[in-house]
């Protein structure tokens, strides 16, 4: 058997190509962290840093791992993945009976003395083929069928789910175009890096004003000066469903484990969280935990979190993300549609593509004022359709009239302004109701919490004034802020009127 040292390298090679295979953020996250515990007899110990991360690299990496482990480390039988405190456990369990085995530290780990022979999750049948048996709370294992065993759980991780999304190339803070209207959320996302006492940072906006650009542009910078830092970037998506596997593979506590060992935590969109009640709590918990550490948190939404707790956030998780440092986005304004557009014609030209006339540029800026994607999306169609025309012609250009004329199109797909008659209809479907009930004198519990949600929700999602508002329901002002005000102290006690107003806002946010 090779000495420890040449193992160790090769061991180290393998973790390379697995960044090859993989990509920079999967490594970074699963990859790096692992250790090599034995190679013995065709099989081989790796060590993670908890359970849950040992459960989900076999999950979601196990084929891989096992077709590159011969090219740099041997043949192999069987590939067993555990949580380095099932190691050190089983370990201790097993010092009693150390005359059975000899004593070997695990490289790197320090964890203790390792006994000779692992416990085997896989053994040969007289036929020759791989058969399960049980092993210790913490181990997962990958042979040839790519089978998960875990004592105690009725199910592995599902296969395709991750916890991490990766960090986007494109969006550094060299990429991100300043201006007035995201300045001092710029500046506050610099300061994140550069070390501010601030461990809590909180910006909002609506959406395509840039707030993913900037969690991704803390967390390459952020790795760029601390390369040894664990950073995690999480969508909404990712971290709810992250916790619903947990919670259904029963290792919630190695989830929270994995999530305690983070230097900074990046949480993309968290006002869609709306209505997921107990996510929501582990999310508060997390944070109190985390803070309590010392460790930084990040977190992007498209409200303020004082308003976020009108539209059905936890009011204590609103209150924790209102203690930090909360900045704004705003909408862009004319100079900055310009400077974004330049940015991209100036990529294109430089790797020899399209070149943008500067008057198309500023048809777009002055046209697509909504949002940055709307700028990105019209800029795209007119180069697309420059393309498209000089297949047939390569001295080919749009002239302005087309170039008008593609942009009415590219704008009549924009989400028109929500109505207040819209949202009664949507709420009164919703609830089951007709526009009449809500508009009604009935007081009926059905009809009045259709009507409380039809106030918060023209409350939240359209510039009415409240006169407007009650107008339409035949009350005056006083009333819809009392209706908003039960219909937020509903959102938050009542799961089922809460996924409702969460839906409907969903629908018309999007």
């Amino acid at each position: 058997m090779p000495g420890d040292m040449e193992l160790q390298q090769k061991f180290d090679l393998y973790k390379t190509a697995l960044k090859a295979r993989y990509g920079n953020a999967a490594y970074d996250h699963w990859f790096k962290p692992l250790s090599l515990v034995r190679v013995q007899n065709g099989s081989a110990v790796i060590g993670a840093p908890s359970a849950f991360c040992a459960s989900r690299i076999t999950a979601n990496y196990s084929r891989g791992m096992f077709e590159l482990w011969p090219k740099y480390m041997g043949p192999i039988g069987q590939i067993s993945i555990r949580g380095i405190k099932s190691i050190r456990q089983h370990a201790n369990d097993t010092a009693q009976r150390a005359s059975e085995y000899r004593e070997d530290d695990i490289p790197g780990g320090g964890a203790g003395p390792m006994p000779h022979k692992m416990a085997e999750t896989f053994r040969k049948s007289s036929s020759g083929q791989a058969g399960p048996e049980k092993v210790s709370a913490g181990r997962t294992t990958i042979s040839r069928r790519d089978d998960l065993v875990r004592e105690g759980q009725a199910a592995p991780l599902p296969s395709g789910t991750s916890l991490a999304s990766p960090l986007h190339a494109d969006f550094t803070f060299e990429r991100f175009c300043l201006g007035e209207a995201n300045r001092v959320a710029f500046l506050g996302a610099r300061s994140i890096v550069d070390g501010s006492d601030d461990n809590m940072f909180f910006v909002y906006g609506s959406s395509g004003r840039g707030k993913t650009h900037l969690l991704n542009a803390i967390g390459h910078d952020w790795k760029l000066r601390r390369p040894d830092d664990n950073v995690l970037y999480l969508t909404h998506d990712n971290l709810l469903n992250g916790y619903v596997t947990a919670v259904l593979a029963k290792n919630v506590n190695d989830l929270r484990d994995y999530l305690d060992g983070v230097d900074i935590i990046l949480i993309d969109d968290i006002h869609l969280l709306r209505g997921r009640k107990a996510t929501q709590d582990e999310l508060l918990h997390l944070i109190d935990r985390l803070l309590a550490y010392g460790k930084t948190i990040v977190i992007a939404g498209s409200l303020a979190p004082s308003r976020l707790a009108e539209t059905g956030l936890n009011q204590r998780l609103t209150d924790r993300m209102g203690g930090g440092v909360c900045v704004p986005i705003d909408k862009p304004d004319y100079q900055l549609r310009m400077k974004i557009l330049k940015q991209m014609a100036a990529l294109d030209a430089a790797h020899g593509g399209f070149v943008c006339e500067e008057t198309f540029l500023q048809m777009i800026a002055r046209s697509c004022d909504a949002s940055i994607r709307e700028l990105e999306g019209a800029y795209k169609m007119i180069r697309l359709h420059t393309r498209a025309e000089q297949e047939k012609d390569s001295t080919a250009t749009l002239d302005e009239a087309e170039v008008r004329k593609l942009l009415r199109r590219h704008l009549s797909s924009r989400p028109r302004e929500t109505s207040l008659e819209d949202l009664m209809s949507a709420t009164a479907e919703a609830f089951d109701l007709s526009t009449h009930d809500i508009m009604g004198r009935k007081r009926m519990q059905p009809i009045a919490r259709g009507r409380h949600a039809f106030c918060l929700l023209a409350r939240r999602l359209t510039s009415a004034p409240l006169k407007a508002i009650g107008a339409i329901i035949s009350r005056d002002h006083t009333t819809v802020l009392s209706s908003i005000e039960r219909a937020e102290v509903l959102a938050e006690t009542d799961p089922h009127f809460g996924d409702l107003i969460s839906s409907l806002m969903d629908e018309f946010e999007h």
